[in-house]
């Protein structure tokens, strides 16, 4: 028997801490109600922990995600002529009911049921036949890469409490910080962390990379492109593996 889905705003908590602003976790937190920060928590554990934080998302990440709440998706064949969502939207305006979709369009996950739209970028449910929006208005020019139909059976949408376990994130992203310190002295990783008014906010640097960016202005994506201000200690091990990358790709300049 197929469940009904309820569309939702994107739930970001009322903590720093509850937020995750891509559009992965946002559209699972649409249809679980679960916080973006938790819906990335999900995403990542049920792909097995392979990333420290939750950015771009694949599809099969996002089907995972999905099976473990319960949701199935089923892929919708895009007709040849259909190249623009809103294309997409005007063929099926009278067949899409209350059915919802999760849609990739100009690389970016939404959810559609009927008329509603709502994504990481509206963050609250638009009515597109009542409401003008100007973001909804740009992405309905984008290309439409991927459609599916969501459904869920059984018992429904469900929230994996197992996969939330808080005394889990307490000690181990922690851990996995110190041991990424020891395994790469050449980096000269180092880490600060304040509390603002009751929010834990993480300063993390590499004085390696700080001398090749003083000296190499030319490519100073690390200082232009990264803020290095994180909240949590899986976004300081998520700057520290981004360290290495640039480190490996730029230690040539190291003079």
């Amino acid at each position: 028997m197929v469940k009904h889905l309820k569309i939702r705003p994107v739930n970001h908590g009322t903590k720093i801490s509850h937020r995750n602003g891509y559009c992965g976790p946002a559209v699972l937190s649409i249809l679980t109600g679960m916080t973006t920060a938790e819906s990335a928590k999900v995403i990542n554990a049920s792909n097995g922990n392979l990333k420290h934080y939750i950015k771009a998302t694949s599809t099969r990440e996002m089907r995972k995600a999905f099976s473990v709440c319960g949701i199935d998706m089923a892929e919708i064949k895009i007709p040849k002529h259909i190249k623009t969502l809103d294309k997409w939207l005007d063929d099926t305006e009278y067949s899409r009911k209350d059915n919802m979709y999760l849609a990739s369009s100009g690389h970016h996950w939404l959810i559609i049921q009927g008329y509603n739209y709502v994504c990481g970028m509206t963050e609250n449910i638009i009515n597109m036949e009542k409401e003008k929006n100007t973001y909804v208005k740009k992405i309905r020019r984008t290309h439409l890469q991927e459609i599916y139909l969501l459904e869920s059976y059984s018992k429904g949408v469900k929230i994996p409490t197992d996969l939330l376990s808080k005394d889990k994130d307490k000690i181990k992203p922690y851990n996995k910080v110190k041991v990424f310190q020891k395994k790469h002295p050449e980096l000269k990783l180092s880490y600060d962390v304040e509390t603002y008014d009751s929010e834990k906010i993480y300063y993390v640097g590499s004085d390696t990379l700080e001398k090749i960016a003083d000296n190499n202005p030319q490519i100073d994506d690390y200082r232009d492109e990264r803020y290095h201000i994180v909240y949590s200690w899986d976004e300081v091990l998520e700057e520290f593996s981004f360290f290495k990358d640039y480190y490996y790709k730029h230690k040539h300049l190291i003079t």
